[in-house]
């Protein structure tokens, strides 16, 4: 499966496989698919259908990669990738860490980039299809499966736990500590997602969610656990701790291979857009979208008839208000089937809820759907049963944007018209709901594998730091990554098998499900507070 991101004005996408059939339905070439050896970019400064677009070629010094992260950096104007596997299960070169460095017009080049601690980095236990995200200067994978297509040991291995790298210092950190069961029972996952949201907390906050879980045996066929949507684990990226809370609506059913986005909305409500996936216990694949809306904690569907069914796609926000979703296949078919989309591209109106074939460049800015908009209206984040009150309060403050959070598939805060430190009104609808449910405190609303399948030659067929001011009620800004400490303690997310770990005990997560060793250089100052407004500050403020 291929990558996609967004630097500047334009979407890169890299990596995966794609197929091209002829007039009269056989592969253009010996093999069903073939790998992506270049590097792709489409121009989003200007409007256009996915039928014509314009799509450049970069070349790449090394093969494309499928399942691999892509973590971007806005402040760099680069991405980076890491892990995966090559297509056909082609050798594995040594361990190197590969950057993009972004021209601004839609080019740029490739190149390596030497760890900070070599011999650590050169350790990693190598994987793909594991949860990916990267939050402004440092960047996260979570789980991911070790096989002999990403590492010289030929058994399939699930890892569990976390890897993390520093941007800046070049830095790579394991933060994983023992007997890890975070967000599930063995610390594994598998084919799930994740989400930096910049507006929660005073560090933003990491969701994990979905995929498949296994058990730590190598060589296993069958997964033993699917995660759930409707019970999401959430990770601070600069203090380690894990937090979990229950969502109520309609959640996506139980999936690997889908892909999402989140965005900001003007009401101070952060959006997440699931979309399609697959569920390899039962063959389904899916053609649906749900959205997560924070901080009610609701899912909601929505309703349009499945006509296309998709999985193992990546998508990435373009533009004000659309999601780009970029190639995969569907569940059925395999190489052999058309795409109905033009290109492998898929728009999807975030606001009004509607699939469209033309990007606009000149759309109008992203605004919460009317659907979730009334049920904030209506009391409903009122209703929201927190698992504590240490993650009531996580998502009960309010904060500003620094314009400077960037996650792969987010649209950048900056997108909102909200300049560094600026504050941020709350929603009269979402107050208003939080009153007439007597709520007591704050309320926060605070080419592809890719699988591009162009099926026929005529038809293209995926800081600074935390202060309080006096008279600010409404002031927020993530902490800094500092340096990462050197040369962390080995652990078994590298090297070798993983060992066993003892049975998880069921019944709810804790609170903060664990803390690992320290990922930032102390001489990053964390918040001491989290300044809170009471219901009347907040009206105050939204009456202004």
């Amino acid at each position: 499966m291929a990558r996609v991101t967004t630097l500047g004005n334009h979407a890169y996408i890299d990596g995966g496989e794609m197929s091209q059939l002829g007039a009269d339905g056989t592969p253009i070439k010996n093999r069903a698919s073939n790998a992506v050896n270049s590097t792709l970019s489409i121009d989003l400064s200007t409007s256009w259908s996915s039928s014509n677009v314009t799509i450049r070629i970069i070349d790449k010094p090394t093969t494309g990669m499928d399942g691999q992260a892509m973590w971007k950096n806005e402040g760099m104007n680069a991405f980076y990738i890491w892990g995966g596997h090559l297509p056909y299960g082609g050798k594995i070169d040594g361990p190197k860490s590969w950057k993009f460095e972004a021209d601004g017009k839609g080019g740029g080049e490739w190149v390596t980039e030497s760890p900070a601690n070599p011999s650590f980095f050169g350790e990693l236990k190598r994987c793909e299809e594991g949860a990916y995200v990267s939050t402004g200067d440092a960047a996260f994978w979570f789980g991911g499966i070790a096989s002999g297509w990403t590492n010289a040991n030929p058994a399939s291995q699930p890892v569990p736990g976390v890897v993390s790298s520093n941007m800046t210092t070049k830095v790579w950190s394991n933060d994983t500590t023992p007997d890890f069961s975070a967000f599930s029972e063995y610390g594994t996952i598998v084919g799930g997602g994740a989400v930096y949201i910049p507006t929660f907390g005073s560090n933003g906050l990491i969701v994990v969610m979905g995929g498949v879980t296994f058990t730590l045996e190598p060589s296993q066929k069958t997964p033993n656990g699917w995660m759930d949507f409707s019970n999401l684990t959430f990770y601070d990226p600069i203090t380690k701790d894990w937090y979990w809370q229950k969502t109520t609506g309609t959640p996506p059913t139980a999936r690997r291979g889908f892909c999402y986005v989140g965005t900001e909305g003007k009401n101070g409500t952060y959006e997440i857009f699931v979309f399609g996936g697959t569920n390899t216990d039962n063959g389904s694949t899916f053609d649906d979208v749900f959205v997560l809306s924070l901080p009610g904690f609701v899912w909601t569907q929505v309703p349009y008839e499945s006509k296309n069914t998709r999985r193992y796609h990546t998508c990435t926000v373009v533009g004000r208000r659309q999601m780009l979703s970029v190639g995969g296949t569907d569940g059925k078919t395999a190489w052999s089937g058309a795409d109905p989309w033009p290109n492998g591209l898929g728009l999807f109106d975030m606001t009004d809820w509607l699939w469209k074939t033309d990007y606009d460049a000149e759309g109008k800015d992203y605004e919460t759907a009317n659907t979730i908009q009334d049920w904030y209206r209506k009391g409903g984040v009122s209703s929201v049963a927190w698992s504590s009150e240490t993650v009531q309060n996580l998502f009960t403050i309010t904060a500003t944007s620094n314009g400077t959070s960037t996650v792969d598939g987010d649209k950048n805060s900056s997108d909102n018209g909200l300049d560094q430190g600026s504050q941020k009104t709350i929603s009269t609808a979402v107050v208003a709901g939080a009153i007439v449910g007597a709520v007591v405190g704050c309320v926060l609303v605070a080419a592809a594998f890719w699988l591009l399948r162009k099926r026929k030659q005529h038809q293209a067929v995926p800081a600074s730091e935390f202060k309080d001011e006096p008279g600010n009620g409404q002031y927020y800004q993530p902490v800094p990554p500092g340096e990462l400490h050197s040369e962390p303690r080995r652990t078994e997310l590298y090297g070798g098998s993983t060992p066993k770990h003892e049975l998880w005990v069921g019944g709810p997560k804790p609170e903060v499900a664990g803390r690992g060793s320290a990922y930032y250089s102390n001489r990053v100052r964390c918040p001491t507070r989290t300044q809170r407004l009471s219901l009347e500050e907040m009206t105050r403020e939204e009456s202004v």
